[in-house]
């Protein structure tokens, strides 16, 4: 595999895997959440979700992309455990939207990673030599 279409392929795989889902992530939950009447809820949402929720999502759709590319799935529970913890909350429903957008997240960065393992001609199971 030449040099330019590795740098072509991670390059686009990252900036789709981060940026280009995160943008699908704040469609859809934007759209989940308009059928919700509950004005707690969308006041928990507007006061803690301002853009740290988005760097975040950036963060863990990386490692997990870097994961999964170098097959290190088992890292990949280990980040969805720690995200897990972190969000427990009071409120149902907002615990319920946070986890809604969280598998969203890793499930897209996940199955782009492992499109990108295809595209580099990388075996789908085990670690890179």
């Amino acid at each position: 595999m030449n040099l330019l279409r590795l740098v072509i392929i991670l390059v686009l795989g990252y900036g789709v895997g981060i940026f280009g889902v995160d943008l699908f992530i704040r469609t859809i939950t934007r759209r989940v959440l308009s059928f919700e009447q509950d004005a707690e809820l969308h006041e928990l949402i507007r006061d803690s979700i301002k853009n740290i929720s988005r760097y975040i999502g950036w963060v863990e759709r990386f490692l997990i992309l870097t994961l999964t590319l170098t097959g290190n799935y088992s890292g990949i529970g280990l980040v969805l455990a720690a995200k897990g913890l972190l969000r427990l909350g009071n409120n149902r429903k907002f615990v319920e939207y946070v986890i809604f957008g969280t598998l969203l997240s890793f499930s897209l960065a996940f199955a782009l990673g492992i499109i990108m393992r295809l595209l580099l001609q990388l075996p789908l199971s085990g670690e890179l030599p």
